[in-house]
């Protein structure tokens, strides 16, 4: 049993923080989860994306067709609503207008601003889905506990809470006992190789989506032994792994798009 989840908006919106914890949530549930994020090369606006696929049976892929789709805003609606499933539900704020038969609109916004905290209008949605597959909010107390404050933790539960209470069960969904399995990042498994490979010095530029890759490294530099250095740019990083390289240290550098093309020169030295 699979279900599939999309939480689609701009960028700004708390789709990666919504998607984070919700699977965490789903994990400490003792389900298999699987995501991916589709989003534009901008620092806000565009559409993003992010896929969540869960179940009891083990997950390495999303699926085209939807079970649930989270909408921050209307272009979510046109872009995948075609994608929802006969039983599907589409989740937004009472603010959006869409026209769609399997529409659940919540006061997201202004439950939030109740709470007087604007910014947790994403966790009123998120309580709203659990509620739908008929879980417990119980993980996520354990979720948010580890993740904020008091204050902010306290907040984040209550606007979770109303979410919860503004629907009903509408999946059937098999329990799952607790599994001793790790939620890791494409890119934390880079670094985890990374590491279980030897290496000593990194070089890079901030350049998503691999900036995670150097960021993990760093916290683990006194731990591993390991230098890491960002770079004033892709050319500098590359010539610094390539030197780096030469005096026998076991280098690395990342990068994506235009940051490879900028590569592209001093990788032909090699």
């Amino acid at each position: 049993m699979k279900y599939n989840i999309l939480v689609g908006g701009s960028a700004g919106q708390g789709m990666d923080t919504f998607t984070s914890l919700l699977q965490k949530i789903f994990m400490k549930e003792g389900y298999y989860v699987f995501s991916n994020k589709d989003y534009m090369s901008r620092v806000r606006g565009g559409h993003n994306f992010i896929q969540l696929r869960f179940g009891t049976d083990e997950v390495d892929t999303f699926h085209p067709s939807l079970d649930v789709i989270v909408a921050f805003d209307e272009k979510t609606v046109e872009l995948h609503g075609n994608r929802l499933k006969n039983s599907g539900v589409i989740l937004c704020d009472d603010s959006i207008e869409i026209s769609h038969k399997n529409v659940i609109t919540l006061p997201m916004m202004k439950i939030a601003k109740e709470i007087g905290k604007p910014r947790v209008y994403s966790t009123v949605a998120m309580g709203a889905v659990l509620k739908l597959f008929g879980m417990s909010t119980d993980k996520a107390r354990v979720v948010f506990e580890k993740k904020w404050d008091s204050d902010i933790k306290d907040d984040n539960f209550k606007a979770i809470m109303k979410g919860y209470e503004s629907v009903e069960v509408k999946f059937e969904l098999n329990k799952s006992s607790e599994k001793n399995n790790i939620l890791i990042s494409g890119n934390q498994a880079i670094a985890f190789g990374a590491l279980a490979g030897g290496v000593s010095f990194y070089s890079g530029y901030p350049m998503t989506p691999s900036t995670s890759v150097m960021t993990y490294l760093s916290k683990m530099q006194r731990e591993a032994n390991l230098v890491v250095v960002q770079a004033e740019d892709e050319i500098a990083a590359i010539n610094m792994a390539i030197g780096a390289s030469f005096t026998g240290a076991r280098s690395m550098t990342g990068t994506s798009g235009g940051g490879l093309s900028l590569m592209t020169e001093t990788i032909g030295l090699v």
